[in-house]
């Protein structure tokens, strides 16, 4: 595609489900936007493809009016040949999953802040009515002037009507229950997300984890967290009553908006002046959690790390039912003193003695029988109850799948190893299984033996991205001999490791670099010919 509307198309910034993420060029004005692509034609139905060209221009005039620094300008809207487009401001930096995702964490200097710009952007547009329904780090940018969240009204395109199967509204990792549950959504809905992206901040991994979508649903909408000072024992516990109200599972339990839920945690914080944010994938490294958690010095009974428990099915829906409770009300009476004067009493008459009579005499009482001696008591021997013997939980044979398949599987604490799909017999206790693929992400997954025997990973690809510049713009590009199919500038997608990149434009000497891509890390590559 070399052009969609009056934008010139120079490079591909990106792809998703809804369609690819264009470089472009206006040359109405001369400035550089990001163009982000709806496929309508792949709609089958005629009234499909109407409803949400209908809610594609609405949404993106609503989104047109949030004019704030923290938020990413939309500046147009279009359709051409069965494919609508929004054009945006372009952003340079690297987005807040980018960042985790190739150096682990953010620093303790930089998480404060982002979560301030993005609570009150996010503010801002709850202030217009605008809710964003898809936050999560893949949607925070981070450049040279500070946070940017895009995407606003984007998901709600996709929430109404739209029967395909494969589309999901929002990111299942950092949706409220609300969403999960197909009930409708508010601002307090990106609070909760916003909570789920401090949480990960700040101890490496999200709050909810399941091998499914099933699973991640049920654990959200019904199972509470590890809270995060179990996970960072830098944190006070004073954080974990903020995402206990962070991440409620109803909306009005929430705090009233995103700018109270970032006041209350950094006061939180600030009751440790050391504490310090964890990398990705931490977690992973801790000892074996034990079942039975000994309770912390305040008496609290915490349950059982999340990720150590697999999903179930719950009996009955959650709810919180309230019965009447019978009220006793105690009357008493109190008595009354009335006080009047008191008359004189009459006067007394004289009395004569009178003889006193005779006397009697009294026989003498029988003499006490001698008492009984008490009888003892009986006595009572009762038999030792016995005591019972815990049973010690026995090994199980845990089978591995992964897809595809052919991915190694290694068990931490153990030298044995097996590749996919295999099984093997594992002791009782909280197991960590790692997945390994030449080209692939790494998989993890937590079971606990013996109640787990099977478990499962999908592996996703590995890359990252090379952009590639050249002054004059407009150079072929070369992959390691192949040509590409844009010109400078441009976005490339690459696999990991080093990769030959040839620039050629006519009347130029070719020029050649060797670049090494690193997974889900941006290397940068730039060649001026007018030096």
């Amino acid at each position: 595609m070399k052009r969609i509307g009056r934008y010139e198309i120079q490079g591909e910034l990106g792809r998703g489900a809804m369609g690819i993420v264009y470089l472009a060029s206006d040359p109405a004005i001369g400035r550089q936007v990001a163009i982000k692509t709806i496929r309508l034609n792949e709609l089958t139905s005629d009234a499909e493809r109407s409803n949400l060209r209908d809610r594609l221009y609405r949404e993106a005039r609503s989104a047109g009016i949030l004019q704030d620094p923290r938020i990413v300008t939309v500046f147009d809207v279009g359709e051409e040949h069965g494919v609508a487009f929004i054009a945006m401001e372009l952003v340079e930096g690297r987005t807040l999953e980018q960042i985790l995702t190739a150096e682990g964490l953010l620093t303790k200097s930089q998480v404060l802040p982002l979560l301030e710009q993005t609570s009150t952007g996010l503010d801002y547009a709850h202030s217009k009515g605008i809710i964003h329904r898809d936050v999560k780090p893949a949607n925070i940018m981070l450049g040279p002037a500070g946070v940017k969240i895009t995407d606003f009204g984007i998901a709600r395109i996709m929430s109404q009507e739209v029967t395909r199967t494969d589309m999901v509204v929002g990111t299942p990792g950092y949706m409220a229950p609300e969403q999960v549950e197909s009930r409708p959504v508010s601002g307090a809905s990106d609070q909760f997300a916003l909570a789920v992206i401090a949480y990960e901040l700040l101890t490496g991994e999200k709050p909810f984890y399941a091998e499914s979508l099933a699973g991640l649903a049920l654990k959200i909408a019904r199972e509470e967290p590890v809270w995060p000072s179990r996970l960072n024992h830098t944190l006070p516990s004073a954080v974990d009553a903020v995402f206990r109200r962070g991440l409620a599972k109803t909306p009005d339990q929430r705090y009233p908006d995103c700018r109270s839920f970032f006041a209350a945690l950094s006061d939180a914080l600030a009751s440790a002046p050391g504490w310090q944010p964890q990398p990705r994938g931490t977690a992973d490294n801790q000892p074996t959690v034990s079942t039975s958690v000994k309770p912390r010095e305040t008496g609290e009974s915490k349950p059982a790390p999340a990720w150590v428990r697999p999903a179930r099915a719950p009996e009955s829906r959650r709810g919180v039912w309230w019965t009447a409770a019978a009220v006793l009300l105690v009357s008493a009476a109190g008595a009354a003193y009335v006080f009047r004067p008191v008359p004189p009493p009459p006067p007394v008459p004289e009395l004569k003695p009178e003889p006193p009579p005779p006397r009697q005499e009294v026989p003498p009482l029988p003499p006490a029988p001698d008492p009984e001696p008490p009888k003892p008591a009986p006595v009572v021997v009762s038999e030792p109850k016995p005591v019972p013997v815990p049973v010690a939980a026995q090994p199980a044979e845990v089978r591995f799948e992964t897809t595809p398949s052919g991915a190694t599987v290694k068990v931490d604490g153990y030298s044995g190893t097996c590749v996919t799909p295999c099984s093997m017999e594992l002791p009782a206790g909280r197991q960590v299984v790692r997945f390994s693929l030449a080209g692939h992400r790494a998989g993890l997954a937590i079971i606990e033996v013996p109640r787990d025997t099977d478990a499962s990973a999908l592996l996703e690809q590995s890359g990252g991205t090379l952009i590639v510049r050249s002054t004059p713009p407009g150079a072929m590009i070369f992959v390691d001999g192949k040509q590409h199919t844009g010109v400078t500038p441009a976005r490339l997608r690459l696999p990991p490791g080093k990769h030959r990149i040839m620039l050629r434009r006519a009347g130029l000497p070719d020029e050649e670099q060797e670049v090494e891509i690193k997974d889900q890390a941006i290397a940068n590559m730039e060649i001026s010919w007018n030096q």
